[in-house]
């Protein structure tokens, strides 16, 4: 459970700076102070071709994050024409084609993830086991995809994939404890309304 707060700094009708807070609780269940966080995100898009190349430069940064508490991020966006984009952006960098503007095919990647607080459970027995009752895990999951954005107006998006999820972990860096899962399928569907 987090909320989204932002400020967004603005270039013309480009974004050229923007910051957003996401504070909440990273938990299973029980909420508390030992599961707050409020992760930040902070980065400046570069003009380097007016309409056609930007180049981004960004930092990310939780506390509740076992490994790196703070990430630099770099990225690029250029648009060779019309219809193609390649957004090389982390989470999502994709190559996308306009087929009109209510229409997008996309193929690329996702990094989702992020950093949580486990319950407390006195069930957890055995060396291994007891020690993550309570302690904080990093969760990756790195995914390649294709799908489709259709926007029936401009304030709303649906947007439909399927790929494969190459690898998830789950990294109890305090605990000492690694875990990975096989190669899986999924899909995915999001509805984003701006308001």
């Amino acid at each position: 459970m987090a909320g989204v707060i932002g400020i967004d700094y603005m270039d013309g009708k480009d974004l050229g700076a923007f910051i957003q807070f996401r504070p909440g609780f990273y938990t299973e269940e029980h909420i508390g102070l030992a599961s707050f966080d409020c992760p930040i995100l902070l980065g400046r898009f570069w003009t380097l071709q007016p309409d056609k190349l930007y180049f981004l430069t960004a930092a990310y940064a939780a506390f509740l994050r076992g490994g790196y508490p703070v990430i630099p991020l770099v990225g690029v966006v250029w648009i060779p024409n019309e219809k193609i984009r390649l957004m090389g952006l982390l989470p999502e960098p994709r190559v996308i084609y306009s087929v009109s503007k209510q229409l997008e095919f996309w193929a690329g990647g996702e990094f989702a993830g992020g950093s949580f607080r486990t319950d407390h459970h006195d069930e957890f027995v055995g060396p291994h086991v007891a020690k993550l009752s309570g302690t904080q895990v990093d969760y990756y999951d790195y995914r390649a995809g294709a799908g489709l954005t259709y926007s029936p107006t401009d304030r709303i998006d649906l947007d439909l994939g399927g790929g494969c999820s190459i690898q998830r972990s789950f990294n109890y860096h305090r605990a000492g404890e690694y875990y990975r899962t096989d190669p899986a399928p999924y899909v995915r569907f999001e509805i984003k309304a701006k308001f």
